[in-house]
């Protein structure tokens, strides 16, 4: 789906695919503590991005983004997280 999101972007030039999977602060579970996932270093960084015009994704650049996205996914450490909801009790109940 992103795929074809930035490439149909191409066609319009008030259009840009922002992403951000590739950054380090997707991978930290404290930044989604509630419900509305609001953290305002991120947020703060993703307007930036946008005010400068970086973190677009383009046709030239999806395959690393990609890559970086696929190796942080295999890479992610689930035992904190495991380690944290066993310990809730939430799986007691």
């Amino acid at each position: 789906m992103i795929i074809y999101l930035v490439d149909e972007s191409q066609k319009y030039s008030n259009v840009k695919i922002y992403g951000f999977d590739d950054l380090d602060y997707a991978d930290d579970i404290a930044n989604y503590k509630d419900l509305t996932h609001y953290n305002i270093d991120m947020n703060e960084m993703q307007l930036d991005a946008i005010k400068n015009q970086t973190n677009i994704l383009t046709p030239e650049n999806m395959d690393e983004y990609f890559k970086i996205m696929e190796e942080k996914i295999k890479n992610y450490d689930l035992n904190p997280l495991i380690e944290q909801i066993k310990a809730s009790g939430v799986l007691d109940k």
